[in-house]
């Protein structure tokens, strides 16, 4: 049973949520068998870990039933009801949580019994609170959607015979759920199109961005995601500023997860564009501080990534734009998951300190990062061994090449491409430290050509300062 699926349901259960599943399986309305009350109660006891001892088929069944012989049909007919309960119990929780497009079923529920009042009270509210809080987010345009689906067919029972729209209306909250999701895909598939090989078909998606062009959508969020989809297919600067534009109008009227979405895709766009561009090393900066500054970066457990953080060190350094940046490494550093927030402090201080030349600090930096996460590790040795380059240690740099390549080759823990592109450093590197002035040419052809290889800028500038060390 260890590895059973009802064991990795419950396991991904909060104590919370298990003791709200126990409740759930002694409600006679979800549950009258007895035999499954007693099995939730005995798994729930012997998690979080469920020791494999604790959770064998014949143990545990034992303990249900004591004196009567292991059935193991038995077991399993109980084990795969309460994995059905399981699985019905976190759908229900699910659609609890969104609370409008539940009541939509309430209200459908009351148009069907012909309760008239309850309708007519509920319908009223449901409509003000869609237009209101719930327009923020992308659920606003299914819950609007079953609302004119609901009262299409009210109207339609009742055959009221005064002038009516709710057809016509029902049409155009179709239109907008379809073209909200269309464009919202769209630039998903542009996204990954620019990431990783292959093609989308994306015909229908230009369909809907060509008619939308000459009938301008008046929801905030199908504007932002057709000007999204238009950046992205287009590169014109003009939809950049578009999108700059509706975000200093509309950033209020946009849910928090959907507003992170869009500064995402923004940001994105700018760093696939830096290298042909610089204007766009500026612009990634400046979305990444803003949407930090605002909260909107924030994953949802309220913590920054610790990569966002890194990426706004980076940014900064490649605009040599440094005279705020401690202050920045500093202030934000408390808002990093405790996990990660040590590793994450000195590594980009240690970032900044070499790109300010003031190796010995870095050194210091590096030697209090405890390598959290692999990146780290990797990163931590690329920066020693470019420090110890500028301070001409000759003797401490080969032996950290020498136990970064036995490091790397040993690893199990590193993709092939990422540790190919270490490699790839450690060896190029050793063949500059060596080289005699006829090899340059040929040296300067390899880093080029090399298509996996870390830090190519970095070895280009030692390779010209012609440095023997």
């Amino acid at each position: 049973m260890k590895n059973s699926k009802l064991i990795e349901l419950l396991k991904a259960l909060s104590k919370e949520e298990l003791l709200e599943f126990q409740e759930f399986v002694a409600s006679p309305y979800f549950n009258k068998n007895d035999d499954l009350v007693k099995l939730v109660n005995y798994l729930s006891e012997a998690g979080p870990d469920y020791p494999i001892d604790k959770v064998k088929k014949e143990y545990v069944f034992g303990e249900l039933f004591p004196n009567i012989p292991f059935d193991k049909k038995r077991m399993s007919y109980l084990m795969n009801y309460l994995l059905k309960l399981g699985e019905r119990f976190l759908a229900i929780r699910q659609f609890e949580k969104k609370d409008s497009l539940l009541q939509t079923y309430t209200l459908e529920a009351f148009a069907n019994r012909k309760l008239d009042k309850h309708f007519n009270f509920l319908n009223k509210r449901l409509d003000h609170q869609v237009n209101t809080k719930d327009k923020r987010s992308e659920d606003y345009f299914l819950v609007q959607f079953r609302l004119s689906e609901i009262n299409t067919e009210y109207i339609h029972k009742k055959v009221i015979r005064k002038e009516d729209n709710s057809l016509g209306k029902l049409s155009e909250d179709l239109d907008n759920y379809y073209f909200f999701f269309k464009l919202k895909f769209g630039c998903e598939m542009l996204n990954r199109q620019s990431i990783v090989k292959g093609e989308y078909d994306l015909e229908l998606s230009n369909q809907v961005q060509a008619y939308l062009i000459k009938n301008q959508p008046t929801h905030p969020l199908i504007r932002f995601y057709l000007e999204i989809y238009m950046l992205y297919s287009s590169e014109k600067d003009s939809h950049f500023h578009n999108i700059s534009e509706l975000l200093g109008i509309h950033d209020q009227e946009i849910e928090r997860e959907e507003l992170r979405n869009i500064y995402l895709y923004v940001f994105n766009y700018c760093v696939r564009r830096l290298r042909v561009n610089p204007i766009f090393i500026s612009r990634a900066l400046q979305i990444s501080k803003d949407g930090i500054d605002r909260g909107v970066l924030l994953e949802e457990d309220g913590y920054l990534r610790p990569w966002t953080y890194s990426n706004v060190v980076k940014l900064a350094i490649m605009s040599d734009d440094t005279s705020w940046l401690e202050d920045f490494i500093h202030d934000k550093k408390d808002l990093i998951n405790p996990q990660f927030r040590k590793d994450a402090f000195h590594y980009n201080l240690a970032e900044l300190y070499y790109h300010k030349k003031e190796y010995n600090k870095v050194l210091e930096q590096i030697s209090q990062v405890q390598f959290s996460d692999m990146q780290y590790k990797m990163g931590s040795r690329i920066i020693q061994i470019k420090t110890f380059y500028e301070l001409d240690e000759s003797e401490t740099l080969d032996s950290l090449i020498a136990s970064f390549i036995q490091l790397l080759r040993r690893s199990t823990q590193v993709s092939t491409r990422v540790k190919k592109s270490y490699l790839n450093f450690c060896t190029i590197l050793s063949k500059i430290l060596r080289y005699d002035d006829r090899k340059r040419e040929a040296i300067k052809q390899e880093i080029n050509k090399t298509a996996l290889i870390t830090e190519k800028n970095w070895l280009l500038k030692v390779l010209a300062e012609n440095k023997i060390i």
